[in-house]
């Protein structure tokens, strides 16, 4: 648990909102579809790193 007792809540890499150790977030699929566009420069574990920052140092928002 962080120090100050909160979890940052990020949604495509923006932190959204710092969450209390007991609160909820509900996730479910929207109604709406996308087509999404496949880029092959990059692989699958390239995006991944990138979208989940590893290999990056963490601030947790402060």
């Amino acid at each position: 648990m962080p120090p100050d007792g909160f979890f940052p809540l990020n949604c495509d890499g923006n932190l959204k909102k710092m969450l209390l150790p007991h609160e909820n977030i509900v996730v479910k699929k929207s109604p709406v579809e996308i087509n999404l566009v496949a880029n092959e420069s990059r692989n699958y574990s390239e995006i991944l790193r990138t979208k989940l920052l590893w290999g990056r140092e963490h601030n947790f928002g402060q």
